[in-house]
């Protein structure tokens, strides 16, 4: 033999070494505890498994409005440093691909002069579409909605990906799904409900100033009157469109520039909603998540309760004090998800640029579990846009158990039946094919688990596919070497020949 077969040989015999070593935590089920030096496994799809396979699904409307109104706040600001005073009006979505929205210009300067400004800091992202006096009215230009449509999917799936990550999830698999769908499948989750929480969440922080001025009589009246029209909440309903509806019809009646809001209490068993307490808020942000720069779960020492402590980048921090210098007095509303938490009133300008959300009363264990819910999304991104669930399948851990059980069954016959065929019709030749295709088998395990990558039942059945194709050719080769036999070709020559 010569020395080239040696090295083929050691290399074979150190590659079945380490691909035993790699299958065993698999094949015989290691705990992470056990002193065995591999800890990692196949890991198991969906199908395999059990988990949740959920499509979400974008509306692109309501991520346009939201867009709009920042941009106007930020508008506002940047007029504001110009020396130009101006104030953030009503929203227009009679179009509701193209919502509008209204800016007064205040003081003597002119409509045109500030609409100049607005073109030199905002002409990729606004562009005017009426004026009326000193009322300038813009839309979101189409550049802004192509990158918006562009950026939202890929910017989802990877704060989806951030808090799977944080949630422990192994393996998550998370697609888009043409231009507005995203779809996500978690393997042997077991939390459902929080999964989806933690998913769904827009995570869209808001400080809003509340407007103290109207009285809490004549918010009730307002309600009354949406509520003989028909807008009320629903068990089953989004309480976000139930808040968009509401605002919409009573637009004419509340004062420009400010929404209906609401604090609200769902009972942790039924999920129904047990209260909502009413906040009338600036329909465009002050401050917003975007200017946040870490969220953590912190306890009151006072009151032993956990609350969710943020800080702000240098940025926000400085419009955070702005904002609160000039409302002292006032209360600045902190909301989440269309939800106020909390809305205290600013005693005096809050520099540092530190806040803090709190969760009320209750049991301490749930405080705390929310207050870590919230912090972990606001940490790991919000959301561009809000995702709607529009399909939802779970799989049971029992029915991945029972595929595994069939999967390895039927295997085994398989294997069992090819093996006796080709040690009965080959004898010697067909021991090597075996021990080739047990090889064979190993070493893509190992492989599987050393990529970290995730066996399901198709990838069960190709690796049936691979077992019967490695005997297809096993059978094709020894065919061969008998024909070169019977011709009278020596055995050395004959075996060549075969492979």
């Amino acid at each position: 033999m010569n020395r080239n077969w040696w090295y083929r040989f050691i290399f074979l015999i150190l590659v079945t070494v380490v691909s035993v070593m790699v299958v065993v935590p698999t094949a015989f089920d290691l705990k992470e505890e056990s002193s065995y030096p591999v800890k990692s496994k196949i890991n198991l799809g969906l199908d395999l498994q059990g988990g949740l396979y959920m499509i979400l699904g974008i509306d692109f409307n309501k991520v346009y409005l939201d867009e709009l109104k920042s941009t106007a706040k930020k508008i506002q600001y940047t007029l504001k440093d110009q020396g130009i005073e101006a104030e953030v009006g009503n929203t227009d979505v009679e179009t509701p691909e193209d919502p509008m929205i209204f800016i007064s210009i205040k003081g003597a300067t002119s409509a045109d002069a500030a609409h100049e400004k607005v073109r030199e800091f905002f002409v990729n992202s606004v562009r005017l579409t009426g004026k009326n006096g000193n009322e300038l009215k813009y839309a979101l230009t189409k550049f802004m909605k192509g990158d918006i449509e562009t950026n939202s999917v890929s910017k989802s799936i990877e704060v989806i990906r951030n808090r799977i990550d944080e949630f422990g999830v192994t393996e998550p698999e998370i697609i888009s799904q043409g231009k507005d769908r995203i779809v996500v499948q978690l393997p042997g989750v077991k939390d459902i409900d929080r999964a989806k929480s933690l998913i769904g969440r827009t995570a869209k922080l808001e400080f809003k100033i509340v407007n103290d001025e109207i009285a809490a009589g004549k918010l009730d009246e307002w309600l009354a009157k949406a509520e003989k029209e028909g807008i009320v909440f629903k068990v089953g309903d989004r309480f976000s469109e139930y808040v968009a509806k509401l605002n919409e019809f009573l637009k004419n009646d509340l004062p420009k520039g400010y929404e209906i809001s609401f604090q609200k209490t769902v009972n942790k068993i039924s999920n129904e909603l047990e209260q909502k307490i009413p906040y009338l808020v600036e329909s465009s942000p002050s401050l917003t998540g975007d200017d946040l720069q870490d969220a953590r779960v912190q306890i009151d020492q006072q009151n032993n309760n956990p609350y969710v402590g943020m800080t702000f980048k240098s940025a926000g921090a400085k419009r955070f004090a702005d904002v609160t210098g000039k409302n002292v007095g006032k209360r600045l509303a902190v909301i989440l998800d269309k939800n106020v938490y909390t809305a205290p009133v600013i005693q005096a300008k809050i520099a540092g640029g530190s806040a803090q959300i709190t969760l009320g009363a209750g049991n301490y264990n749930e405080l705390l579990q929310s207050a870590k819910d919230i912090a972990l999304v606001l940490r790991a991104g919000a959301l561009p846009v809000q995702l709607d669930f529009e399909e939802q399948r779970i799989v049971g851990p029992s029915l991945g158990a029972d595929s595994i059980k069939r999967a390895r069954t039927a295997s085994l016959i398989g294997a069992v039946l090819v093996f006796l065929f080709i040690l009965i019709y080959y004898k010697i030749a067909g021991m090597i094919a075996l021990v080739s295709l047990t090889l064979n088998v190993t070493i893509v395990m190992a492989f599987l688990v050393g990529l970290e990558a995730t066996l399901t039942l198709p990838g069960i059945a190709g690796i049936a596919l691979t077992v019967g194709m490695a005997v297809d050719a096993s059978i094709i080769i020894y065919e061969r070497i008998r024909e070169e036999v019977r011709n009278g070709t020596g055995n050395r020559r004959a075996v060549e020949s075969g492979f």
